[in-house]
């Protein structure tokens, strides 16, 4: 292993060792200022340790349209194969947008159906690979059931 992998590795060994820990996940977060956007977050954390995993979100205009899914994941991930996100049968593949000191941002502009599996989806899977020689993904699963209720009254969805 490079030398840079193995510091980010000790940096995130939970990410480094494929885990895939057990998540709990915090209530969703909504904003919607003065933009005509509302953005949705929900931060998953490991149970176990108490530490953030990911946040996963929704960005969306009020009138319903232009939907954005989006995902924040620690740094140490390997970039190219993107993040996956799967709900019942519906994935949803990001590509990396760019990284942060404090993690990396992917997205996907959503389709009306995609838009339908996050808003009335119950378990989010969310998976990433870390930066490693392992073909092991990190994964870790979320409730989800509560987007649709969080955005009620400030969103018109169609």
């Amino acid at each position: 292993m490079p030398a840079l992998a193995r510091l980010v590795c000790l940096m995130i060994a939970s990410v480094c060792a494929g885990a895939s820990p057990a998540l709990a996940a915090e209530a969703w977060t909504v904003d919607c200022g003065g933009s005509g956007r509302c953005t949705a977050v929900q931060t998953l954390v490991n149970a176990d340790t108490g530490k953030p995993f990911a946040s996963v979100g929704l960005q969306i205009n009020k009138d319903g349209r232009s939907p954005v899914f989006f995902a924040i994941i620690p740094l140490g991930i390997a970039v190219r194969p993107g993040i996956r996100a799967i709900i019942g049968k519906t994935e949803l593949l990001t590509q990396v947008d760019v990284c942060y000191p404090d993690g990396c941002r992917a997205s996907l502009d959503l389709d009306e159906g995609q838009l339908a599996a996050l808003l009335d989806g119950s378990k989010l899977d969310l998976q990433f690979f870390p930066y490693t020689t392992s073909d092991t993904p990190v994964a870790g699963a979320t409730d989800i059931s509560g987007l649709r209720a969080a955005l009620s009254g400030q969103v018109a969805f169609r």
